[in-house]
C-alpha cells in the first residue's frame, strides 16, 4: 500500500522510556505493518536514538496547539496514543 494512503498511528512522548518501547513493539507486530508511525515528542526528555529505524520523527511540544495542528494535517487517518509525561514529581 502506498504510504499516502496508509493509515497512521502518532505516538506522543515516544521517544521516551517506557513509550519507546511501544513504539519498538509496533514495529515488530504484522497487525501494523500497514501503518505508518510516527513518534511526537520534543525531546526533552526522550531520546532521538530510542526510535526505531523507519519511525517518523516529528518534534513538536504538546503544550503547543499550533505545533500538534501542523503534525497532524500531515497525515491521514490518524489513531493517536498519548504517552507523554514528565520525568519527575514535584515535591511540596
Amino acid at each position: 500500500m502506498p504510504e499516502s494512503q496508509r493509515s497512521t498511528i502518532i505516538i506522543a512522548g515516544g521517544a521516551g522510556y517506557i513509550a519507546s518501547h511501544l513504539v519498538l513493539a509496533l514495529t515488530k507486530h504484522t497487525d501494523f505493518r500497514d501503518y505508518n508511525l510516527v513518534v511526537m515528542d520534543n525531546l526533552l526528555s526522550g531520546h532521538k536514538q530510542s526510535i526505531p529505524k523507519g519511525v517518523t520523527l516529528e518534534n513538536a511540544d504538546l503544550k503547543y496547539e499550533e505545533q500538534i495542528d501542523t503534525v497532524f494535517s500531515k497525515y491521514k487517518d490518524i489513531k493517536a496514543v498519548f504517552v507523554s509525561s514528565q520525568n519527575h514529581a514535584h515535591r511540596q
